[in-house]
């Protein structure tokens, strides 16, 4: 194993790095110093091409799960679980109960971590996706801007197109601990 990278099976995950030649469309720039951190002329820059981080809420009603038809974010047509960006100092499982209240109005318990996906997107976005699951406690669901669709679906009749992490997650590309 090559020092530095990590292998699937081992805990950790391993991601290709990008050439800046195979960045599409962007312009190279002479890195500077910024507060000690190198970026490319701009503080905004220094996050660039470095993934996100994405948490996601399996909600469980019995045999069934809640998804909403994606409407604004990427992935707009799709079907996901909810789920959103996790906020600097949030607790991922927090963000997974924020963003289910958030995008669909229901209360969860029983949360736990289920698996992490490694989801890169054609227009270019790669996001690390912390996925959970939790029971549905009460609350009726209601769509938000975020989706234009909102149903329970049982797990061998969930509905397609699917989200990328999703799908990822359905396919058993995730990393779980055992």
């Amino acid at each position: 194993m090559i020092p530095g990278r990590f292998r699937r099976g081992q805990g950790r995950l391993a991601a290709p790095r990008l050439d800046t030649s195979q960045r599409a469309g962007r312009r190279a720039r002479t890195p500077v110093r910024v507060s000690g951190a190198l970026t490319s002329g701009r503080l905004s820059r220094v996050r660039e091409n470095r993934p996100g981080v994405g948490v996601a809420l399996l909600i469980k009603r019995g045999d069934q799960v809640l998804l909403m038809k994606r409407a604004r974010s990427h992935g707009a047509g799709t079907w996901s679980p909810p789920g959103g960006y996790l906020e600097y100092g949030e607790r991922p499982e927090d963000c997974a109960v924020r963003e289910a209240m958030e995008e669909t109005g229901v209360e969860v318990g029983d949360v736990r971590f289920l698996a992490v996906t490694n989801d890169v997107f054609e227009e270019g976005k790669h996001h690390i996706t912390l996925w959970f699951e939790a029971k549905h406690r009460s609350g009726e669901e209601r769509s938000n801007e975020e989706s234009t669709e909102l149903g329970w679906f049982a797990l061998d009749a969930l509905p397609e197109p699917r989200f990328l992490p999703f799908q990822h997650l359905l396919d058993g590309h995730a990393y779980t601990h055992v």
